[in-house]
C-alpha cells in the first residue's frame, strides 16, 4: 500500500511536467499582474496579493490555463475579474458604512446637565477604593425585563 502523498511531496510524472510549467509562469508573469492590479486598485498593499491570488485560482485551472491559446490574456482576465469583485465588494461595505452613520443623529437637544452633575456627586460622594461593592448602574436605552437579573438588585452602597 503506497503512503498518502503531501503537499510538499514533489510532484511525479506529468503532475512535475505541469508545476515546472506554471513554476515558469509564475516567474514570468507574476510582476507584470501585480503592475495590473495595482493599476485596476489603486492599492499598492494589496496588488501583490491579488496577483497572488489570481495565480492561485489560476493553479486550481492550470489544465485549463496551459490548453489555452494564450494564458497571460487569460491571467489578466481572472486578475480583472478578482479586482472588479474587490472593487463592488469595498464600494459595498461604503454604501454600508454611510447608510448606518446616515442614521444616526450626532445632534441632540442638549446635555442633561442636571442628571450628569447628580451622577457626578453620586460617584464623588463613594468613598476612594470602596472595592467590588460599588458600582454605578447607568440607564439603558433597552426596554427592562419584568423579572429582575441577579446583578441588576444590587445598590450602590
Amino acid at each position: 500500500m503506497k503512503a498518502p502523498t503531501h503537499q510538499t511531496d514533489p510532484p511525479t510524472g506529468v503532475a512535475a511536467d505541469a508545476a515546472a510549467e506554471f513554476r515558469a509562469f509564475f516567474g514570468q508573469h507574476h510582476a507584470a499582474l501585480a503592475r495590473l492590479a495595482h493599476l485596476l486598485t489603486g492599492d499598492a498593499d494589496g496588488a501583490d496579493n491579488l496577483a497572488a491570488d489570481a495565480l492561485l485560482a489560476l493553479w486550481h485551472r492550470w489544465d485549463r490555463v496551459r490548453a489555452a491559446d494564450h494564458p497571460a490574456a487569460y491571467a489578466r482576465g481572472v486578475l480583472a475579474n478578482m479586482a472588479r469583485s474587490r472593487i463592488r465588494g469595498a464600494v459595498r461595505e461604503r454604501r454600508r458604512v454611510t447608510l448606518f452613520w446616515a442614521g444616526h443623529s450626532e445632534q441632540t437637544d442638549g446635555p442633561d446637565v442636571a442628571a450628569v452633575v447628580d451622577v457626578r456627586e453620586a460617584l464623588r460622594a463613594l468613598p476612594f477604593r470602596s472595592g467590588p461593592a460599588s458600582c454605578c448602574v447607568m440607564p439603558s436605552t433597552t426596554p427592562r425585563r419584568t423579572s429582575p437579573r441577579p446583578w441588576e438588585s444590587r445598590w450602590v452602597r
